[in-house]
């Protein structure tokens, strides 16, 4: 008798709670300084650059729509090729290998792309608002949101660009 609703208790809330940008990650344990370096540089690269970029192009989007006040032919094309370039960084990054020493700050990278995500979203729904009041305060939501992933992202950025000491000497960690 305990079994059915103990079954289903656990798989409706395996199916109803929102994922994780963390979830199902895969970490590995030992790695050696230059391994750790060449992630690191990799991660840079592949994600962190990309996804500031994207940042910059929604900071420009918001001054083409003067600042939340009306929106341009382009913008729905614009928004699908953002949410397309941050759902393809996503993915990607979600698919590494990642050193358990790094694991903080990507997840930090992780949640920055979801941040950035959202404030794209806010910032396409602020413009569809009726109301000034309602509109004032998605674009507002979506400064925010997105003054957060810009500093998660430079975060992340600071702490991939600088080198362990033990990268360039034979020293275990």
């Amino acid at each position: 008798m305990i079994g059915f609703p103990a079954w289903y208790y656990f798989n409706y809330f395996q199916w109803s709670r929102h994922p994780s940008p963390n979830d199902r990650l895969t970490y590995v344990g030992k790695v050696d300084p230059a391994q750790l370096e060449r992630f690191k540089r990799e991660s840079l690269r592949k994600f962190v650059i990309p996804a500031l970029y994207q940042l910059d192009r929604i900071k420009e989007m918001r001054k083409k729509t003067g600042y939340g006040t009306a929106s341009y032919p382009e913008l729905q094309q614009e928004c699908r090729e953002i949410r397309h370039a941050l759902l393809a960084i996503m993915e990607d990054a979600r698919t590494r290998r990642i050193p358990k020493r790094s694991k903080k700050r990507y997840h930090e990278l992780l949640f920055s792309l979801v941040d950035a995500y959202d404030s794209l979203n806010l910032l396409e729904e602020s413009l569809n608002q009726q109301d000034s009041e309602s509109r004032l305060r998605d674009y507002q939501e979506s400064i925010k949101t997105w003054k957060r992933s810009r500093k998660r992202l430079e975060l992340v950025k600071e702490d991939f660009l600088t080198t362990e000491r033990f990268a360039h000497s034979g020293d275990n960690l």
